[in-house]
């Protein structure tokens, strides 16, 4: 079963064979300036199990030149469709903002606020609040990475 994504216009569409497998809350600056919002909600999944079906193309752009995220809008709407962050050869991850994959994202709950020291306003909920870049990226990134250490 083929799941889509797409941005808010509709013009921009990723095919997933999957649904993804972590959700987040990101606090960064980098997110609060591309989302527009004090925090991305975003999901996290394999990016073998993404397929680009858009008929616009997605623009990318990398913010920082360390360990980044090449992230992707939509030439229309200017929203985020996909981001991409290779980690080493053969490990690369897609990231898809919670509002692409509509109300199939309800099932994948929160598991994290990442560059929680950046925060506009606190989040008054129950799930862990990671601070730092090092103790976030880790955090967000690591079962992944163990994952692919067990293949």
């Amino acid at each position: 079963m083929a799941i889509t994504a797409a941005c808010e216009c509709g013009l921009c569409r990723v095919e997933l064979s999957r649904l993804p497998t972590k959700r987040l809350f990101c606090h960064c600056t980098i997110c609060q300036e591309v989302y527009g919002q004090p925090y991305a909600d975003v999901t996290i999944t394999d990016a073998r199990t993404i397929h680009p079906s858009n008929t616009r193309p997605i623009t990318f752009r990398k913010h920082k030149k360390s360990l980044a995220l090449d992230r992707g809008t939509c030439m229309e709407c200017k929203r985020p469709v996909l981001g991409l962050l290779k980690l080493f050869p053969g490990v690369k991850l897609a990231f898809l903002p919670r509002y692409t994959l509509g109300k199939m994202a309800d099932e994948i709950m929160p598991s994290m606020h990442i560059h929680y020291q950046s925060r506009i306003k606190d989040s008054i909920d129950n799930i862990p609040k990671i601070e730092g870049e090092i103790r976030s990226t880790i955090a967000c990134l690591g079962p992944f990475i163990s994952a692919y250490r067990g293949r």
